[in-house]
């Protein structure tokens, strides 16, 4: 007889439970639900068998785990790369984000809240099927038992038997374990000691794993010596994080850099012949000229050249500060305008155009012009010879400030500089 079930899994609880214990596990449980599902739903010995027509999954997608399975190297478990699998196996997923620095998220009390709203809602269900080894939802079973429906649980550890004694079907970590393949014949190493086939799988596991993932941290390598070599000039490191991305996006998205906390840092891991950076730009030596080198600047006269070295000023030649100008002034047209947006409408504009301004000069300018006393807020636009006058103001505000004001050939020099005529 078909059972009406709703399932409701506690990711976190499960996933971090099974990996204390079985790593080979954990991950079977995080790549198959849809398989944990039909063993779920298998008969009983009543002969029911079970209709999740509810799924819920509560996962902190933010979350990540150090995975120890790969020999020490730094990959870890990315949860928002997990949740892709419950996803396709039919799971609603219900987000649960950290609220306070102990890493709680409250997806007890959540799962709580929804399951009280069901037994009250219209839907009848047979069964309540909870997903986790956490004592604390005793009550919540005792309240489901009282409201004359069924009780399952599924823990991945040892929990409390007033837990369990609240459960009418209890299933553990051995259900799970079930998702393995069938076993094979045990394995003979070279000097004739047998394998069992869990600890074989887990060394098959770890075999697939670990070239995979160094085999990819090549390939990002390389793109980035490839990119590196390409360009005549130093270049931003955000605006080569953003092209690494574009073409990795996937596997730095589950690996986090290969473990690094930020691009920057994944950077300074690598071995490339002259590799140097500083926190916003990256650049091999003998190929470019780093950010102390540019004693000289293309296309800049002496005057102009002094002022923006001085006051580490965005490069930007005539023609940038056009397009910049002019698709700011459109941008600020539309009734679609945020200022909490600009930047990152501004620079998808400019590429359009073929017109790649890195975002922190983008940034750079309208701080300046900001501090210049021409802000950019809320939805209306200034004129943007009030947010170029803004930017000239500030910087010979600050040159006053650090006891070597500006001349008069080089404030004329820096006003055509950054708002130079269109013709």
């Amino acid at each position: 007889m078909r059972r009406k079930t709703a399932l409701y899994l506690d990711f976190d609880n499960i996933f971090i439970g099974l990996t204390q214990s079985n790593l080979e596990v954990a991950s079977l449980f995080s790549s198959q639900p849809r398989k944990l599902l039909s063993i779920l739903a298998e008969p009983d010995e009543s002969g029911d068998y079970r209709d999740f027509i509810v799924r819920r999954c509560y996962i902190n997608s933010d979350a990540k785990l150090q995975n120890p399975i790969t020999l020490g190297s730094s990959l870890n478990y990315n949860f928002k790369a997990l949740r892709r699998y419950f996803v396709e196996a039919g799971f609603e997923i219900i987000e649960c984000p950290n609220l306070t620095y102990g890493m709680k998220n409250a997806a007890d009390m959540r799962m709580c809240m929804d399951i009280m709203d069901s037994l009250n809602g219209s839907t009848h269900l047979d069964e309540y099927f909870v997903a986790s080894g956490d004592s604390d939802f005793t009550p919540l079973l005792q309240r489901i038992r009282a409201s004359d429906r069924i009780v399952s649980i599924l823990t991945a550890s040892h929990t409390s038997p007033a837990y369990t004694s609240n459960a009418h079907y209890v299933f553990d970590k051995s259900t799970i374990e079930r998702l393995r393949p069938p076993a094979a014949l045990p394995s003979v190493t070279d000097d004739g000691e047998t394998l069992e086939p869990e600890v074989e799988e887990i060394i098959e596991e770890v075999v697939e794993i670990v070239p995979a993932v160094d085999s990819a941290a090549t390939q990002v390598r390389d793109y980035i010596d490839e990119l590196l070599r390409a360009s005549a000039e130093p270049v931003a490191m955000n605006r080569l994080g953003n092209e690494v991305k574009a073409r990795f996006g996937i596997i730095i998205e589950a690996t986090e850099y290969f473990g690094s906390e930020s691009f920057s840092e994944f950077v300074s891991t690598l071995e490339i012949e002259g590799l140097s950076t500083t926190r916003d730009v990256i650049w091999l030596e003998g190929v470019h000229r780093g950010p102390s080198d540019l004693s000289h600047l293309e296309g800049f006269d002496p005057v102009l050249e002094s002022v923006v070295l001085d006051h580490d000023l965005p490069h930007l030649h005539a023609r940038e500060w056009q397009s910049l100008w002019s698709t700011m002034a459109s941008i600020g047209q539309s009734d679609d305008f945020r200022a909490s947006t600009l930047t990152k409408v501004l620079r998808e504009e400019l590429k359009l155009k073929k017109i790649d301004i890195a975002k922190s000069d983008i940034d750079t300018v309208l701080l300046l012009a900001k501090l210049g006393g021409c802000a950019i807020v809320g939805r209306t636009m200034p004129p943007t010879t009030s947010i170029a006058k803004g930017f000239v103001d500030q910087v010979e505000r600050g040159a006053r400030f650090s006891g070597s004001p500006l001349s008069d050939a080089q404030r004329e020099a820096l006003a055509a500089w950054c708002f130079p005529v269109v013709e």
